[in-house]
This record gives C-alpha cells, sequence and structure tokens, in this order.
C-alpha cells in the first residue's frame, strides 16, 4: 500500500527554549529535543523509569503503535477537538498490519490552546483537573473507524461511538522549564464490540459537546518513531472546505483476546530485490512474506509477474508457522535490461486464503536510456534552510527555499584527492547529510555514497576499491529538522544539489573493459568467452583477476523497502557503528576450496549494550547449501573486536528462518582482539541440503563492547546480520537500523562439486601499454552441471585510482529451455529432477523410490532391481518433492530436492 503524503501548509511560527527545537502552528507542535519527563524527574532525583517505559502498552495489547526513545526522536502534539472555537479538528491515524481482532483503543492525550501570539498554552480547566493532576471529571471522546479511501483519505465507515471517559495518569509530563510542563493522561475506549481491520483509519477527537464556555482543547501526543502517518481535518467553519495536513503519528494500543482475524491467510511484506541499481537481464526477485492465520501454510504459492505477464507460479516447499515470516528468492529471473519502466509484481497464489494484508505487491525499476534522472527531495517548509555551502571552488550562500537546483555549480577532484565540504544551515539545530552519486546510477544508496559528516563538515574523497568513471557526479545536501534523506518529501528544511567532476590526472592508467556483463548458452560442452582489457592511459596499466561463484538459491544483497518492526528494549541493545578499522580479508585457509560469507570485506565494528551475551549468526539456507552437498567445513574465520570474557563459534542445524535448530559443533577459542581469527574445527561439519546457522557467541560482555566485524554493507537481510539476545528469538541487524553483514566466514574443503568448478581463466594477471589493449579467455565447462543458471563474479583489480575494483557477472545457462532440473548428493547417490522425470543413480543396487510432495501425498512408489531409475512423475507440479531411496542392504536415504529455473 502506498502512502499518500496530503501536505496543506499553513503559515508557521517558530518558539525555541533551551531545552528542545518547537515548531507550531494552528493544527499543533512538533519538537525536537528533551520534551517529556517522568513525574519523579521533578524531585530533583534520577528517574527510576524513563518515558518510554512509562507510555508503553499495557498488558492485553494486541497491535498498536508505541513511543520510542532515542537521539533525534521527535514529539508532538496534535489538537483533535470537534468543539474548538477557532477551528475544529480532528485527527485520523492510519493503520496496517492489523490481523488480531480488539475491542478497546487507548490513546494518550493532555490539554492546551492555541494563542496566534504564543503558539500552544497548556492549560487544566477541561475534565476537572485537581491539584494532583488528577482528572475528575470525563470528557466526551469519538472514537471511529474508516476504509481506506481511493485519495489516501478515509473512505466508508465502519464504526462510530462516542463515549465519556476520564484519562488515567501517565507519569509523564510534557513540556520544558520556559513554558511549563503539562501531565498526559491515557484515555481508554471500549468499543462494546470486536473490530476485525487489519488496515484502515482511526479517529480520534473529543466530540463537540456545543459548549461555549470550554476554552481548553484536547490535543493527542504524537510522533516520528511510528512507521504510519496520520492526518488531520482542520474546519475554519468559514465556508471553505475542511483542509487536510499530514502530521507526526499519534500513540495508541488495541487491545483484545488476542485471536487471529483469518484462519487461513498469507500477506506479502516487501521486495528485497531487485532495485534499479542491481536491475539487468538475470535480476534475482526476492521478498518476503508473512503466514498472518491461525493455521501454519504447507502450501504457500506465489506468482511472479513482469510488465502485466504471468513469469512463473512457484512454491516456497517450505511450512511458514502461524505469524512467521518467509524470505523467498523466486528460482525464476526477470529480465529488466531494456530500457524504460519495468513493473515487477508478486501475487498470492496459496489455495483458500483469505483476503487479508497485502496479497500482491508490485515495485517499479526504471532502466535509463543513457540518460540519469534522479528521485525528488524537497522539503514543505522552508523556515529552516541552507545558507551556505563551500566544497572546492564553490562557495555559494543563498536565501529560504524548499529545494534549489545548484548542479550548473561544479568543483572537481582527482583520484587521491581531498575535498572539504562546509554546510551551514540557518540554525544550529538542524540535521545534515550529504551524498553524491559516484556511479552515475541515479540513486545515493550505494556503498561509499553517504558522506560523514560532523556539525555539516566532512571530507569529499573518490572512494577506494570502487567503480568510478571520469565526469559529472551529484552532490545532494539535505537540511532537515528530521533525520535527513536524500530522496523524498520531508517537513522543515531544504534540498540543494551541486556537481562534483572527477578528472582523471595526466599520466595515469585507466582501463577499459570489452563488456560489463559476461553470458553464454551451453549444452553441456565448453565454451571460451573473449575479454578486452584496454588502456586509455598515460601510464603502465596492471593488475589481477579474482573469480567467485555465486551458490544457486543465494540470496541477494539489495534491501530497501520498509523495515521490519522491532521492540525499542531490542533495537536499543545494538550499539552504532565504530570507526572504520579497513583490515585486509584473511587468506585463504590451506585445503579450501571454497568459502561460505555475506561479508565484503572487514569495514567497522558493532556490538551490544546492556545485555552480557549475544549470539551473531549468518543464515545459509538449505536449498543454497545442496550445491555445495558432500563437502565439509573445517574451520570458521571471524573478525572480533573487543572480545566478550568467553568465546566460540558455534554451527546450528535446521530450524526456521527466525530460529536456529540443535547445535551441530562449538568450538571455544582464544581471541586476538583487533584481528581476523581463524578458529579450526575439532571435527568437520559436513554439508548436506538442510539449513545451516553459523556464528559467533559470547557471553560475560561487560559495559559497551564493539566485539564483531562488520562490512559497509548493505545487508543481506535475515541472512548476513542475524543477532541473538538473550533468548530464543534472533533479529535482523538491519531490522535493528544497522545495514551491515557480520564478518564471519566458514571454510569449506573437500571434492568440488560441479556448481564451483566449472569456470577458469587464461591468465590471472595483466600488464597493458598506454595505448593498448590484452585479450584473454574466460573458459566454461559445463559438461556436469545439470540444466540450469549459474553465475560467478569476475572482479578485475587494477592501479586506474577511478576503477580500482569492478566487477563482471558471468551467466552460464546450461539448456534451461528444455527443463526443470536439480541435483542432489546423498552419499554415492545422484538425484535428478526435471521434466517431469526422476533419475536415480547410486553405488550399490536400490530396492524401491518413493517420492512424497510437501503436504504428504503420494506421487509414485516404484520397485527397482538394480542402481539405476528413471521414473516419470506426471503429476510432479510443485517445486519441492521428497525422495526416500531403498537400498536392498536395508538402509535408506530421504532427501528434499528442489527445482531449478
Amino acid at each position: 500500500m502506498k502512502r499518500h503524503l496530503l501536505l496543506s501548509v499553513i503559515a508557521m511560527t517558530c518558539a525555541m527554549t533551551a531545552s528542545a527545537q518547537t515548531v507550531q502552528d494552528i493544527g499543533g507542535s512538533i519538537n525536537k529535543g528533551n520534551t517529556l519527563l517522568p513525574s519523579d524527574a521533578f524531585n530533583r532525583a534520577p528517574a527510576k523509569v524513563t518515558a518510554e517505559q512509562l507510555l508503553g502498552c499495557s498488558e492485553g495489547t494486541v497491535f498498536g503503535g508505541e513511543y520510542q526513545e532515542y537521539d533525534g526522536v521527535i514529539t508532538g502534539t496534535a489538537s483533535s477537538d470537534e468543539g474548538r472555537k477557532d477551528a475544529s479538528t480532528s485527527l485520523y491515524q492510519h493503520f496496517s498490519g492489523c490481523y488480531y481482532k480488539f475491542n478497546a483503543v487507548r490513546f494518550i492525550g493532555l490539554f492546551n490552546y492555541y494563542s496566534p501570539d504564543n503558539g500552544w498554552i497548556y492549560c487544566t480547566d477541561r475534565g476537572g483537573i485537581d491539584e494532583n493532576g488528577q482528572m475528575t471529571k470525563p470528557i466526551k471522546v469519538r472514537v471511529a473507524f474508516y476504509e481506506d479511501g481511493d485519495d489516501g483519505k478515509p473512505g466508508k465507515q465502519v464504526f462510530n461511538k462516542i463515549v465519556d471517559v476520564v484519562g488515567e495518569k501517565t507519569g509523564v509530563k510534557r513540556g520544558s522549564e520556559e513554558q511549563g510542563f503539562s501531565e498526559m493522561y491515557f484515555f481508554r475506549v471500549d468499543l462494546g464490540e470486536e473490530l476485525k481491520m487489519d488496515h484502515g483509519f482511526m479517529q480520534i477527537s473529543a466530540a463537540d459537546t456545543g459548549d461555549e464556555s470550554i476554552g481548553c482543547y484536547l490535543s493527542l501526543f504524537t510522533t516520528n518513531s511510528l512507521p504510519e502517518y496520520s492526518l488531520m481535518k482542520i474546519d475554519k467553519r468559514d465556508g471553505n472546505e475542511p483542509t487536510w495536513n499530514q502530521t507526526l503519528s499519534c500513540c495508541y494500543c488495541f487491545y483484545g483476546s488476542g485471536e487471529l482475524i483469518a484462519q487461513k491467510a498469507m500477506g506479502i511484506n516487501r521486495f528485497l530485490s531487485p532495485t534499479e541499481s542491481d536491475a539487468g537481464k538475470y535480476s534475482k526477485v526476492q521478498v518476503e512474506v508473512q503466514n498472518i492465520g491461525q493455521q501454519d501454510l504447507k502450501d504457500v504459492t506465489l506468482q511472479l509477474w513482469l510488465d502485466g505477464k504471468l513469469l512463473a507460479t512457484e512454491e516456497l516447499g517450505a511450512t511458514v508457522g502461524s505469524m512467521e515470516t518467509y524470505k523467498y528468492t523466486f528460482q525464476t529471473r526477470v529480465d529488466c535490461s531494456e530500457a524504460g519502466e519495468h513493473k515487477i509484481t508478486v501475487k498470492n497464489a496459496t489455495p483458500g486464503c483469505e483476503a487479508l494484508g497485502n496479497g500482491e505487491l508490485s515495485t517499479d525499476i526504471v532502466i535509463g536510456n543513457g540518460i540519469v534522472s534522479y528521485p525528488e527531495s524537497m522539503s514543505s517548509s522552508s523556515y529552516y534552510y541552507i545558507k551556505n555551502v563551500k566544497v572546492g571552488d564553490i562557495d555559494n550562500t543563498s536565501e529560504a527555499t524548499t529545494y534549489s537546483d545548484f548542479t550548473d555549480m561544479k568543483t572537481s577532484i582527482q583520484p587521491g584527492g581531498t575535498l572539504t565540504l562546509s554546510v551551514t544551515p540557518n540554525n544550529k539545530f538542524v540535521g545534515i547529510g550529504a551524498w553524491i552519486d559516484w556511479n552515475g546510477n541515479g540513486s545515493f544508496d550505494d556503498v561509499g555514497e553517504t558522506l560523514e559528516l560532523r556539525d555539516g563538515t566532512g571530507e569529499v574523497k573518490i572512494p577506494t576499491g570502487s567503480n568510478v568513471k571520469p565526469g559529472d557526479k551529484r552532490l545532494r545536501i539535505v537540511a532537515s529538522f528530521d533525520t535527513p534523506q536524500p530522496t523524498g518529501e520531508y517537513d522543515f528544511g531544504e534540498t540543494e544539489d551541486y556537481t562534483i567532476t572527477v578528472v582523471n590526472g595526466e599520466n595515469l592508467p585507466a582501463i577499459s573493459l570489452s563488456a560489463e556483463m559476461l553470458e553464454a548458452t551451453t549444452s553441456g560442452d565448453k565454451k571460451a568467452i573473449p575479454l578486452s582489457i584496454a588502456n586509455n592511459g598515460g601510464e603502465t596499466l596492471t593488475g589481477e583477476l579474482k573469480y567467485d561463484y555465486i551458490l544457486p538459491n543465494a540470496p541477494t544483497s539489495n534491501y530497501t523497502i520498509c523495515r521490519s518492526n522491532v521492540p525499542a528494549e531490542v533495537k536499543d541493545k545494538l550499539l552504532r557503528r565504530a570507526a572504520i578499522m579497513g583490515v585486509t580479508n584473511p587468506d585463504a585457509s590451506e585445503g579450501t576450496e571454497y568459502v561460505l560469507k555475506y561479508d565484503k570485506g572487514q569495514d567497522g565494528l558493532t556490538g551490544i549494550s546492556n545485555s552480557a551475551s549475544a549470539i551473531y549468526a549468518n543464515y545459509y539456507p538449505g536449498n543454497m547449501l545442496s550445491a555445495l552437498s558432500g563437502m565439509e567445513i573445517t574451520s570458521v574465520d571471524v573478525y572480533i573486536g573487543t572480545p566478550a570474557t568467553d568465546n566460540s563459534i558455534v554451527i546450528y542445524g535446521e530450524g526456521t528462518q527466525s530460529k536456529n535448530g540443535s547445535l551441530i559443533a562449538e568450538k571455544e577459542f582464544y581471541v586476538e582482539k583487533n584481528s581476523w581469527n581463524h578458529i579450526v574445527l575439532d571435527k568437520p561439519v559436513k554439508i548436506g541440503d538442510t539449513d545451516l546457522w553459523i556464528g559467533y557467541k559470547t557471553s560475560g560482555l561487560t559495559g559497551s563492547q564493539y566485539c564483531i566485524g562488520i562490512d559497509k554493507g548493505s545487508a543481506i537481510v535475515g541472512f548476513g546480520d542475524m543477532v541473538n539476545i538473550d533468548g530464543d528469538t534472533w533479529w535482523s541487524m538491519s531490522d535493528l537500523g544497522m545495514d551491515f553483514n557480520y564478518c564471519i566466514r566458514a571454510n569449506v574443503s573437500g571434492k568440488r562439486t560441479p556448481a564451483i568448478n566449472w569456470l577458469s581463466l587464461d591468465k590471472n594477471q595483466f600488464e597493458v601499454a598506454p595505448g593498448s589493449s590484452a585479450t584473454l579467455n574466460v573458459n566454461v565447462d559445463a559438461s556436469e552441471l545439470d540444466k540450469a543458471l549459474y553465475e560467478a563474479k569476475i572482479e578485475v583489480v587494477s592501479n586506474d585510482g577511478l576503477s580500482s575494483a569492478i566487477d563482471i557477472p558471468v551467466y552460464i545457462v546450461n539448456d534451461a529451455t528444455t527443463g526443470i532440473y536439480a541435483k542432489a548428493y546423498t552419499g554415492d547417490t545422484t538425484i535428478k529432477l526435471g521434466n517431469r522425470q526422476l533419475s536415480v543413480s547410486a553405488e550399490k543396487s536400490i530396492s524401491s523410490v518413493k517420492v512424497l510432495d510437501l503436504a504428504g501425498q503420494a506421487l509414485s512408489n516404484t520397485a527397482v532391481d538394480g542402481s539405476e531409475c528413471s521414473i516419470p512423475l506426471s503429476n510432479a507440479a510443485g517445486s519441492i518433492n521428497i525422495v526416500t531411496i531403498r537400498y536392498a542392504d536395508g538402509s535408506q536415504t530421504t532427501i528434499k530436492v528442489p527445482t531449478i529455473r
């Protein structure tokens, strides 16, 4: 569901206090700074509990939005009183993802009135507030619910009730020393019936009683720490249509029995990939789905659509428990290489599902035709703005606007050079952010594109280990009352765009490659793909080539759409990223044939606060590991900063995507701090087709310790960034606000499987004179590959100061058009499933082969006399089947066999 931002800007006034920055208008106020204090803090003693704890939802809550405390949080008040003399106001809170029945709501409010000269003033002459701040008389409150309207406003009303309610003190006051403090109150309204709404609008407002003597009005407590938004309807009773303004979300709780709305329902939470920056001919589509019904789902089925055409219908091949999430990578790829706009849509095709949640989700991918366009970034109000920007030859002073295009102002930078960026806003409390689109793809999300600023000042350098071409690069600067972001609409601030021109220095090497992507179609044969390396510079170009395989069904690393909600008490325990370390990656240990990893090289540290123990882990799904089946994990490398008292490497077996299985191996080790640690396992762990969790377990943490290494990101959400803090629950570090992967690497030894043994290079090093070129061959051997898509990555590292590291993807389509195949290794038995045909080949005699689908239905039960068989499976429609092989010696093997497109 898209959020509709309805902003009707009203003339703003501003008041400053020593403790908080405040913006006020006729609809309410927002504050950045210390505006909430627990009541016991007024005794001049340290508060025993925090405002966040006091304002949290109470027992019986099934859904809601709670206030969270963190640096830079913004709170506010939103007037919501239909009886206001100067303007009737009502707040409409949008919500989505409520999968439980509810019968009561609770919100937080206080009383104030608006003065055109002095802004919002707290008052106590409403609700019979006594000398202790207790309410003694009820006020009439309206609670109503609406369906979503087509225009982003509330649509059809489905519930409406006016009740008398007396507020209960929260134990928190809001305000400042200069303007005074007001008690905040809990207001709970029993609805009198159970509502079943997973999304819509909730209206909360004091009802108009017609009492002209009332001059003290209800306002709701609001905050930016909630994922949803709210709208305020203001009617000035002047004969004109009411205006609708977007405001911060109010804090609320829904109460109920805990019963889910649906028996069988499934929602699609978010796209994980692709994004515009990684879309291409073989784009991998990954989504997160959630079981939002009471039944466990064994038959989750998804459809993949591209530009209105159905590409594939695929089953997850896994059981998803009630309220569990599951990240699924489609085996079918999408071709987004053609210039223009592409719409990727995923639809829920699970049979028997009730209409609840997002049954369909789309993302737009725009591929430019050589012309780069940038997403808008603009403020709704220029009350705060950028006064001056200095960088290189640019020294620009400007007046207040919401957006300024200064891209005609340019300054240049060379490899190894440094520019100082200095941004001066009109108010020192405003946040400043800056980004440079170094790779020129029209986004500011890539590694190295966010500048690190302190008090509006930072350094501009061309990122090392990147691929930056000469030419103009966009510098975007945002000043914002809220946390600055490079795109989108926001309140109170300004965006300015400038140009940084990258130039290559004289007499320096300049690399040019004949292809940005290599691909070939094979039929179990061998091919050579030529790659030319040219030097367009004035000095000898030298470098080397490395390559690595990407396993089939490996998750991707591009995650941009909506984070999961995480409790504040968990989020607060994760320490923010520490200083960059920049340590060289560990060398492969002797006997290592492949390294299981998600990190892209150690670049910093993270840790845990307020917890004595933690487990950091990488999660590898079984359908990914099946490409290495039969090989063994013999050792693990992990980067450790400040160690705990007890440190060990742990490997867990299959559980779910959010919970590990049983412990397979654990090895304690002595830590070399601030370095990579190499730990050899006592007994190798054999890889099959089941999930593995490979992690670093700590205990005895004291204080705030940055203990584990992380890369630059982006996080492979739910796979390369899992953390367990004091319990059974695992969290994605990205959903906790840390967009990085852990530096944990598992070294795999043994005979290479075909999936990691099909590529080779003529030579690994090159030297090219100025004005010359050299050609080498990328050799492909598909003789042992199944009929599927395989991919690898070649990294070209050179002494070119701009393009010092270039990645070239390699794609091999091995007769993919003739069928769907999968290969699993179980002992000395090879299994192939494709074209509705099952083939089994073993080193010993087989007595029978049985095939079941995931629902337990028998598809085939065939007697066999010999070590090989081929069985037709005309009714095998699922993407994963269970094959049981019984041998003549009485032993048997059961394995899940996925199909691969």
